[in-house]
């Protein structure tokens, strides 16, 4: 019998893997001399690691219930706001001295820890 893990376990190892990346490689092009090939391989690696998660996210949603559907829907509807709330939030430390910028990568590990906090509030409200 051959043993399949589940979709979300999955999805999750990626996600792990690729904020791993995101910092491990902005650490190395911030502090190391690399050649300009280098460089790019790694400035394309968290570029091809999110749009494996894309598809392993579109794969998974495909096989969602109705029922996780939903749950799914109530993540969505306290993650998106949430996150325009610590985006703005952010901006205005920005404008009053307190952070320097808000970077691209900043806001996705926003997104995703965001998504993860509002996948356990809708989950619980369901149990």
């Amino acid at each position: 019998m051959k043993k399949t893990f589940h979709p979300l376990l999955i999805f999750s190892l990626a996600m792990a893997i690729l904020l791993a990346s995101v910092f491990i490689i902005t650490w190395l092009l911030e502090t190391q001399q690399l050649s300009a090939p280098v460089r790019l391989a790694l400035a394309l690696v968290p570029v091809s690691a999110w749009t494996v998660c894309l598809v392993m996210e579109l794969r998974f949603l495909r096989r969602l219930d109705e029922l996780q559907r939903r749950i799914l829907l109530e993540t969505l509807a306290i993650a998106f706001p949430s996150l325009a709330v610590a985006i703005l939030g952010c901006e205005y430390l920005r404008k009053a001295g307190f952070i320097s910028s808000l970077k691209p990568d900043h806001v996705l590990i926003m997104m995703v820890v965001l998504l993860l906090v509002g996948y356990v509030i809708a989950r619980r409200r369901y149990r």
